[in-house]
């Protein structure tokens, strides 16, 4: 069973919504942002806000046409307590993939920052922690 778990995932801003990119090259304006993304995904998931992270260092994506790129990872952590109410690191993994993936047709396409998440975007596994019993 997975216990730990690191992906990639991509924002894609367009000539509308350049300033939010501008506003996350500022470490002014970062944390905020990151932490409104942090509690849409949550929210959408749904998962308890504790079992998440995203790394505060983002990536840019050099593209040829107007849009702004960015790669971010998160971290999804194991449920505090293993009653079996709260859903497994893989189950919450495949949950997010599939919300970016059908963005138009779900509500992460609503929130504030998750609207900018790229669904062509294969999410890369950066890394995994399996705990050996």
């Amino acid at each position: 069973m997975i216990d730990e778990l690191t992906l990639s995932i991509k924002l894609k801003f367009d000539l509308q919504s350049i300033n939010i990119y501008n506003d996350m090259k500022s470490s002014n304006s970062l944390s905020y942002i990151l932490d409104q993304l942090k509690n849409e995904l949550s929210s959408f998931i749904p998962l308890n806000p504790s079992r998440l992270r995203i790394n505060n260092k983002i990536q840019d994506v050099n593209t040829v046409t107007d849009e702004k790129q960015v790669l971010l990872s998160v971290t999804i952590f194991p449920p505090i307590n293993s009653n079996g109410i709260e859903r497994n690191t893989e189950s919450v993994k495949n949950d997010l993939i599939e919300l970016i993936k059908e963005k138009k047709v779900s509500l992460i396409s609503q929130g504030n920052i998750t609207k900018f998440l790229d669904e062509n975007y294969e999410s890369q596994i950066i890394r995994k922690y399996i705990l050996i019993n």
